[in-house]
């Protein structure tokens, strides 16, 4: 009796390890109101962000996927047109380089121009490939880290109608990062442009940045 309870205990823990999948994580909204020499004034925010990590289809620690949620906004007043852009700046703490050491004896006849000196049993220097560190064939993995990059990842645009609220909803937007170590930030981004005939001015509104 004692085993099969035993045995029933741990086939419920191995089936919630698998069934269970990352949490959500939502942001606060932010909304900036901008007026311009007393004739002209508009408003821009985000709101309802949030974001669904998912598991890397390959199964790689060092790839992310994400779906995220969010409604860009803007209003104008006392301008003839405006613009809405919207998108997020994703940053992953550092990037990783997959690199190669070709560990096989290559020939003199390889057609292959790597500026190398190669003496019959040399083994060469790394060398850059742009392929996932899944190597086979004689090449080992070996991975150099660098300071992680920040991207600008465009949603899209709308036009905006003087005193009309206009909305870009977004739902499941994927963004898939390769190479990442360490922490993936992202933070959610509204800009409007608006355009008169006695002037031109612009503003932005920027959520809080989203751990992952």
């Amino acid at each position: 009796m004692y085993r099969k309870c035993v045995l029933i205990a741990a086939l419920t823990m191995v089936g919630c390890a698998v069934t269970t999948a990352p949490f959500a994580h939502a942001a606060a909204a932010h909304e900036k109101i901008y007026s311009v020499s007393g004739t002209m004034q508009f408003t821009v925010g985000q709101r309802d962000i949030d974001a669904h990590p998912l598991t890397a289809l390959n199964g790689m620690p060092t790839n992310r996927e994400v779906l995220l949620d969010t409604d860009f906004y803007g209003q104008i007043s006392g301008s003839d047109s405006g613009t809405l852009t919207s998108g997020y700046y994703v940053a992953c703490a550092v990037d990783l380089d997959p690199k190669a050491e070709l560990q096989t004896k290559l020939q003199a006849d390889a057609n292959l121009d790597l500026g190398l000196d190669i003496s019959p049993g040399s083994l060469t220097p790394s060398i850059d490939i742009n392929v996932i560190p899944d190597l086979s064939g004689g090449l080992g993995a070996d991975l150099t880290m660098s300071p992680g990059k920040i991207a600008d990842i465009a949603v899209g645009t709308k036009k905006l109608q003087p005193d009309t609220l206009g909305t870009m909803v977004s739902r499941d937007f994927h963004i898939q990062v390769s190479g990442c170590g360490g922490a993936l930030t992202i933070r959610a981004y509204a800009r409007v442009t608006a355009e008169s005939a006695a002037v031109d001015a612009s503003g932005a509104s920027y959520g809080d940045p989203i751990v992952l």
